[in-house]
């Protein structure tokens, strides 16, 4: 088990567990998605300007361990927020993640159990809300709201996701 929090080298962890998150979702071939990760940014906080549109608007996943916004309670394991313009009938023009590290210890976990979260999980269940889907009442799905820590079976997609998925793209 690595920790990214600690370990040396965690950026590169880091990246690697937040890239495997995101191609989780990009294997779903047919839906026609793409992400591209672009240069690390200095942003630190979620934010969108609905006045430029998606032109001047980037995805970031944030780590928030300088204490929470109001919108996040410490029980908040990650939070996605989604920005859409409905003059454009409701394309998403920005989405960023924020992660509870602040509350919550993460980690690249081998097996299920362990007192920390597993970061690959985590962001898995994020991106889908960052491409629009909602929680589902699925238990085994990836959108299945809530996690435990240790808890691994979010990494992969379940028929409910990808039905999802394909049903919105």
């Amino acid at each position: 088990e690595s920790n990214p929090s600690t370990d040396e080298g965690k950026f590169e962890v880091i990246g690697n567990l937040t890239r495997d998150s995101f191609n989780t979702w990009d294997s779903v071939s047919w839906t026609g998605l793409d992400f591209a990760e672009g240069p690390p940014t200095s942003q630190k906080f979620a934010q969108v300007d609905s006045r430029q549109g998606r032109k001047q608007n980037i995805n970031v996943v944030v780590w928030r361990d300088d204490g929470l916004p109001d919108y996040m309670g410490s029980g908040t394991v990650a939070f996605t927020s989604v920005s859409a313009l409905p003059s454009a009938r409701d394309e998403i023009i920005d989405a960023d993640i924020e992660v509870n590290t602040t509350h919550y210890e993460f980690a690249d976990i081998d097996d299920a159990g362990g007192p920390r979260m597993d970061l690959r999980n985590t962001l898995t269940h994020e991106i889908g809300h960052l491409i629009g889907l909602a929680h589902t009442p699925v238990e085994d799905a990836t959108m299945a709201g809530g996690a435990q820590p240790g808890e691994i079976k979010k990494r992969t997609l379940h028929q409910d996701d990808i039905d999802g998925v394909c049903h919105i793209y």
